[in-house]
């Protein structure tokens, strides 16, 4: 390129200013983003941030300007703190940066993007562009599939709400404690305690778990000319109870009862269910047999009789 310069008395060039050619040429840069959080690929609002680092491919020799273009769904200013469009480099510097910080505005709107690119001068297509997505805010949902459990049972307990990582707590009887479901097998009544962690924001939500441990017991009596017994024992579940026997009654305890084998079936409030078999075992026939001694002598008191039992209830 050459710059001339003639004065004003005659069209002669008197002087003139020579630049190399390739001499104007623009510094570029190189994005690289990194997010506030470890392993996160995302941004959140309110929770977690992300920085855009311009490396630039030659050191600047003046403080200067650098420009970039902003693009993308979100809206500048209003879902992410604003950015101008231009970042000051001083003097020497071989990098600048920028911090796309999203705002919370409590509004369900799904993933939202930012587009950073950059471009040559008098160029239509960027040579450099990345895009930072904006989530909501999480909202943490807790839920099991089923609060009251019976003997053998287990709940399902399930997180939702777009936290990065959950925990539960206490750790007894799940099978997961830190994924967003897990099983939960407690031994008794129990809370357990979700936390949702996303960037600097976390929240805890609570589910009650109950456990009826229904089981019974009981006491036969033998069988005493068709006067037996049982007696029953329910333990470790929810009262309320109801009680079905397989010959008809609806009580708890039996009385009068001949030989047989006698099932019960008790139920709780929680609906769960529980079964023992009594059987009360017939005696054998009683016997009774003698065996005589006879009088010695005519008017005598001599004789006797000897006699034996079997069979029966001794007692």
């Amino acid at each position: 390129m050459k710059l001339a310069v003639g004065d004003a008395t005659d069209d002669i060039y008197d002087s003139g200013v020579f630049l190399e050619a390739g001499s104007f040429t623009s510094n570029t840069a190189t994005i690289n983003t990194a997010y506030s959080h470890l392993n996160y690929t995302s941004t959140y609002e309110g929770c977690s941030s992300a920085t855009l680092t311009f490396n630039f491919t030659a050191p600047f020799v003046g403080s200067a300007l650098f420009d970039y273009t902003i693009s993308g769904s979100a809206t500048n200013g209003t879902d992410y703190q604003p950015l101008s469009g231009s970042v000051g480099v001083p003097a020497g510097s071989t990098s600048a940066s920028i911090d796309i910080i999203p705002n919370t505005d409590g509004a369900a709107e799904g993933p939202e993007t930012v587009i950073i690119s950059l471009f040559l001068p008098c160029s239509t297509q960027p040579y450099a562009t990345t895009t930072v997505t904006i989530n909501d805010a999480p909202n943490l949902i807790a839920s099991a599939d089923d609060n009251t459990l019976c003997p053998g049972q287990s709940a399902t307990l399930t997180a939702s709400g777009g936290a990065v990582s959950y925990s539960w707590s206490p750790t007894a009887g799940l099978g997961s404690p830190s994924s967003a479901v897990t099983s939960a097998n407690p031994t008794g009544d129990v809370t357990y305690t979700v936390t949702g962690t996303t960037g600097n924001c976390s929240s805890t939500v609570d589910i009650a778990l109950q456990r009826s441990n229904l089981n019974i017991s009981g006491i036969t009596s033998s069988v005493q000319c068709g006067n037996s017994s049982i007696d029953v024992t329910v333990n470790d579940g929810r009262p309320g109870y109801t009680y079905v026997w397989n010959d008809g009654p609806v009580t708890e305890d039996r009385l009068n009862l001949g030989a047989g084998a006698f099932t019960i079936t008790v139920t709780d409030v929680f609906n769960c269910t529980t079964s023992q078999t009594f059987n009360i075992a017939q005696p054998p026939a009683l016997i009774v047999s003698g065996t005589p001694t006879n009088i010695l002598c005519f008017g005598g008191s001599s004789g006797a009789i000897t006699t034996s039992v079997s069979g029966g209830s001794p007692n």
